[in-house]
């Protein structure tokens, strides 16, 4: 299962990033969150104009090593 969800997750990655190498503009957001243990997560989501309407898109969570406490 865990071999199959980062296949998925892999795929998806290479399809924003293909995504983002066709535009000629995008806009990298990022964002602090924590989760219901109290960890700390930072997200980066992009910003680009696709085929046709503006596209949003999570290109990465990571847990960062502080917590909020």
């Amino acid at each position: 299962m865990k071999t199959r969800n980062g296949e998925l997750a892999k795929d998806i990655e290479i399809q924003v990033l293909e995504k983002i190498h066709v535009v000629p503009y995008f806009n990298i957001q990022c964002d602090a969150a924590t989760d219901v243990s109290q960890l700390l997560k930072l997200l980066v989501y992009v910003h680009f104009i696709g085929s046709s309407s503006t596209e949003e898109e999570i290109l990465f969570c990571t847990s960062l090593e502080t917590n909020t406490t």
